[in-house]
């Protein structure tokens, strides 16, 4: 019997670099929100059956 059987780490050499912007709720950018909100109701009310609340408060 041999020891047991090890693999090399691989680091990888590469990084990702993102930015994060938030956007503001207001009367140019409703339509978004709006239609987000109308997805996930849609699907919560076919699929998933939760109690969801809070969607139209801001954070």
């Amino acid at each position: 019997m041999s020891g047991p059987v090890t693999s090399p780490v691989v680091i990888a050499e590469h990084h990702r670099i993102t930015r994060v912007a938030w956007i503001n709720r207001d009367a140019d950018s409703d339509w978004p929100f709006a239609r987000l909100e109308e997805v996930a109701l849609l699907l919560n009310n076919e699929v998933f059956h939760y109690e969801l609340y809070g969607l139209e408060k801001g954070l």
